[in-house]
């Protein structure tokens, strides 16, 4: 028999969220231990896309030290800015389409 007590309640919806709720507070943590540099991404959420360089990491890294948000997922409320080195056109349209 599954267990009961799942936190989640085999929900894939509630899973993500608290996943993803568990990510930030993760990054929280690790910004606070962090000797921070500046505020100057301050408001900015950032989701990496694919390959880039400066690597996922290094830009994570960035965020960190200057005040922004990395994100794991793309989620409208909390991403501001999606870097990526390409971007293929349909995925460019679907953005472009959510963003109206």
């Amino acid at each position: 028999p599954e267990q009961a007590t799942m936190h989640h309640g085999g929900s894939f919806g509630a899973y993500m969220a608290l996943k993803n709720t568990k990510l930030r507070e993760q990054f929280e943590a690790n910004s606070m231990l962090s000797a921070r540099q500046s505020d100057i991404f301050a408001g900015v959420g950032i989701f990496v896309n694919g390959h880039t360089y400066p690597s996922a990491l290094e830009l994570k890294q960035l965020m960190l030290l200057h005040g922004g948000r990395f994100e794991n997922y793309l989620y409208r409320q909390h991403v501001t800015h999606v870097i990526c080195n390409n971007l293929p056109d349909t995925k460019l349209k679907q953005m472009a389409s959510e963003r109206n």
